[in-house]
């Protein structure tokens, strides 16, 4: 699934994606406690949330606003496929659940088959 975003519309997604990558950054930093990487990526962020203040308030005085679900999805699956943590906690992917669950399913089928196969050349004996 690709969004497709109109200019005033990416130029929210683009930064807003970025600051939630950057926070993201600043939650691994903390948990390896690693202040120095703390520090660049605070400057980091604090660039791309300037970023995304000048778009954001272009898009409010925008004739036709911004698709709130457009800039959603498109930073839901941006978030996803790069692994933001952040954005995975806050705008996680619509319907990511139910595929997990699916390949989960797939998985364990085709282990039972292959289990169940070795079991039958075996004799049934383990």
């Amino acid at each position: 699934m690709t969004v497709q975003l109109t200019n005033p519309e990416r130029r929210i997604a683009e930064p807003y994606a970025s600051v939630l990558d950057y926070v993201s950054r600043l939650a691994l930093a903390v948990d390896g406690g690693d202040w120095f990487y703390l520090a660049g990526k605070a400057a980091e962020l604090e660039n791309n949330a300037r970023d995304l203040r000048e778009a954001a308030h272009d898009g409010h005085q925008a004739t036709t606003p911004p698709r709130q679900a457009a800039v959603r999805a498109w930073v839901a699956e941006r978030s996803w496929r790069a692994g933001f943590r952040a954005g995975e906690l806050l705008h996680p992917v619509e319907g990511l659940a139910e595929r997990h669950a699916a390949i989960a399913r797939d998985v364990a089928t085709a282990l039972g088959d292959v289990a169940g196969g070795e079991e039958h050349q075996n004799g049934g004996t383990q």
